[in-house]
């Protein structure tokens, strides 16, 4: 399922927020770690401002990769480029990122 409303209540204040905007400061400001280092077929890093993080999941492999989906905990899919997996699956060339607000 892809996640269409990007703008969603701010769990502190109510306030609508973008949090795509977030998400792609996220990709050039905050804390930045990588996944999965060991793993030939994904890329994966989370990136972390004050106010959420990102996780971006990326097979490279045109074969299913499979991850350790600890990483997600309570995190909701922003957007996929396939129909959503269960954590834990990545389709062939699929790239996912995450939201945890």
């Amino acid at each position: 399922m892809r996640k269409q409303n990007i703008f969603l209540p701010d769990e502190k204040t109510g306030e609508k927020y973008d949090h795509s905007a977030g998400i792609f400061r996220g990709f050039t400001e905050g804390n930045y770690a990588e996944l999965f280092r060991e793993d030939e077929k994904i890329f994966a890093f989370v990136r972390q401002t004050e106010r959420e993080k990102a996780v971006i999941l990326i097979n490279f492999s045109t074969a299913p990769a499979f991850y350790d989906p600890s990483c997600l905990e309570g995190a909701e899919l922003l957007l996929s480029s396939v129909e959503a997996n269960e954590p834990g699956a990545l389709s062939p060339l699929e790239a996912a990122i995450y939201l945890i607000r």
